[in-house]
């Protein structure tokens, strides 16, 4: 899966696996994979490009720290940008329903590696 379909798929996935589910959290996801896509197609070789690459960043302890150094070069106009203050203003227990969200749905779409 392309990372560029990912985001798009994340958002349907959650639409169709929770009718009538806040909002808040279809957009909340959408800002974190807004912002991990972004990153991913800057700053990652392209054969992780992909789903299994944003799983492996978001499986990484540090991976809001590479976020951090990284969004802090991009253009303050840039959407990723925008979408990546709006995910860190969050609070943390927000964050973890957040993440556990995206990491949820890529669990369910990771390829088959067996």
């Amino acid at each position: 899966m392309q990372i560029e379909s990912i985001e798009r798929s994340v958002l349907e996935q959650c639409c169709h696996i929770a009718p009538g589910r806040d909002p808040f959290w279809d957009m909340a996801e959408e800002n974190l994979m807004k912002s991990v896509s972004h990153y991913i197609n800057r700053q990652m070789p392209e054969e992780q490009r992909n789903i299994t690459g944003v799983h492996s960043l978001l499986s990484e302890k540090s991976w809001e720290t590479k976020l951090d150094a990284f969004f802090t070069s991009v253009d303050g106009s840039c959407e990723a940008k925008l979408a990546y203050e709006s995910y860190k203003n969050t609070n943390q227990s927000i964050k973890n329903g957040i993440i556990a969200g995206v990491i949820r749905w890529i669990q369910k779409n990771l390829p088959n590696t067996e």
